[in-house]
């Protein structure tokens, strides 16, 4: 049974797409932010994570975010690095979710 959950994307105020997934379930959100360079739809492929997302799924809503300019997102990496920039590609991610 695959477990993938669909990939997803949020605006940010620039128009740059984030790259984000939702899985779980439960009264509490978790969010990850990509501290990884791996792509969000490739980590499924790893054992261990899978392990981690069922373990924090059984608990919360997990959601996964990439950074602009990582994987499936658009936008410039360097960007990413800019706070104010960040702040808001995660907003946007969590208000998309």
């Amino acid at each position: 049974m695959d477990e993938r959950p669909v990939t997803r994307y949020a605006k940010a105020s620039d128009g740059v797409s984030i790259a984000y997934q939702v899985s779980g379930d439960g009264p509490v959100d978790l969010v990850f932010s990509a501290g990884l360079a791996v792509p969000i739809d490739l980590r499924w492929d790893e054992p261990g994570f899978v392990r981690v997302a069922r373990r924090l799924g059984g608990f919360g809503r997990t959601v996964w975010c990439e950074n602009r300019g990582m994987g499936a997102s658009s936008g410039d990496y360097r960007d990413a690095l800019v706070e104010p920039i960040a702040d808001a590609d995660l907003t946007a991610v969590l208000d998309a979710a």
